[in-house]
């Protein structure tokens, strides 16, 4: 069994290379006690389903899981199993390629993110790791008021970019969170379901 978002093509590369069939599989409307509120779960992610059925095995309350790949998904799941959704956007190449093409002198490397920063290249990956942080701390925030300010949020993270963005966070933030960084989250997701199934 597998999942993927990145088309036919590849698809059938990785089956011809199986010596067994493989079943693809995508968003459901429910799996595992998890219910989907994607509107049309025929356009959610299988990558995004199967890092919430994942995220099960490292936290058991409500929790904002965030992938940090080519593009950055960051989605929020209830302690009672509501996965209610989340957000997208571009991963951290993506944000510094349309930097670099779309405005003037801004196509260069990257320097280090920094509080205050004083070239441009550190203020590009500043601006950069502020917009993933910004967007996971708004996330929690959005969840821990539907939670209720006293139920515990915990914050999974998986993707390249993980650790980066852990280390990024705001001290004040990870304070009293619980923060699990795990590789390949997804790949629980698909085995929670294969154990379940």
């Amino acid at each position: 069994m597998g999942a993927a978002v990145c088309g036919e093509i590849k698809q059938q590369a990785v089956a011809s290379a199986l010596q067994q069939p493989i079943q693809w599989l995508s968003s459901m409307p429910q799996a595992l006690g998890i219910r989907n509120h994607y509107r049309h779960v025929g356009e959610h992610g299988a990558d995004r389903w199967f890092n919430v059925l994942g995220s099960r095995r490292f936290s058991q309350h409500a929790c904002v899981v965030v992938s940090c790949g080519t593009a950055v998904t960051i989605d929020a799941l209830t302690a009672d199993n509501h996965y209610l959704g989340g957000s997208i956007l571009p991963g951290f190449h993506l944000m510094k390629e349309a930097l670099a093409q779309r405005t003037a002198n801004l196509n260069r490397p990257l320097g280090r993110p920094y509080a205050f920063a004083t070239t441009t290249a550190n203020a590009l990956a500043s601006g950069i790791m502020d917009a993933v942080c910004g967007a996971i701390v708004l996330m929690h925030a959005r969840l821990l008021a539907k939670e209720g300010t006293h139920q515990p949020v915990d914050i999974v993270l998986t993707g390249g970019g993980a650790s980066k963005v852990a280390e990024a966070l705001p001290e004040p933030f990870v304070l009293d969170k619980h923060i699990e960084i795990v590789d390949n989250l997804v790949l629980y997701g698909l085995l929670n379901w294969v154990e379940h199934k």
